[in-house]
């Protein structure tokens, strides 16, 4: 029976292992387009923050990421790529699962990238900027935006922001990374209205 509600879940965790795949060829496709100048900031680790015990308050990650430094400057230029899923304690702040594609410079002072550059710096920055200009849904989608999250240890950051079933091939993330790095490191950001 079509209707059964056992059956409906069945399609919906082996659509979510689909994602999942896809995701984790994004993902390589990220890292061979930052391959060899850029190292990854987090090694091989994509989330966190995800429980493993019966108590834990979730199993499933609200996002994944991959962080990315230049080795050949002064490492405070890290780029990433995020991609949420759904944000459990505001569940109106997207309907859809989102692409995040951001570029970060941080106070290197604090000390080496992998300490002052933090996992969810992008999701941060992203609904920080959402919350504090305003902005409901939808996005500026394909804007440069700029967020002031955490100007202690971010000295700037940018980033674009996109529906990710939006997204066809690895080429729309390349533009995305393009145009953050056209921007220079003091971009002039228009205000979003």
């Amino acid at each position: 029976m079509e209707d059964d509600y056992g059956i409906r879940i069945g399609k919906a965790f082996r659509a979510i292992d689909q994602l999942h795949n896809e995701i984790r060829h994004l993902f390589r496709d990220c890292d061979r387009l930052h391959s060899p100048e850029w190292e990854s900031v987090f090694a091989t680790k994509i989330t966190r923050d995800v429980g493993e015990n019966l108590d834990a308050g979730t199993w499933m990650p609200e996002g994944v990421y991959r962080y990315y430094y230049r080795k050949a400057e002064p490492p405070d230029c890290v780029e990433s790529v995020m991609i949420c899923f759904f944000d459990r304690r505001e569940q109106r702040r997207f309907a859809e699962p989102l692409l995040l594609v951001a570029r970060f410079y941080y106070n290197m002072q604090i000390g080496a990238v992998a300490e002052v550059c933090r996992a969810w710096d992008t999701w941060n920055a992203f609904f920080h900027w959402v919350e504090a200009e305003k902005h409901g849904y939808p996005y500026p989608w394909r804007e440069v935006i700029s967020s002031d999250y955490d100007s202690k240890r971010i000295t700037a950051s940018y980033m674009l922001a996109v529906p990710l079933f939006e997204v066809t091939c690895s080429n729309d993330i390349r533009g995305f990374i393009e145009r953050l790095r056209s921007c220079g490191r003091n971009p002039v950001v228009p205000k979003q209205s």
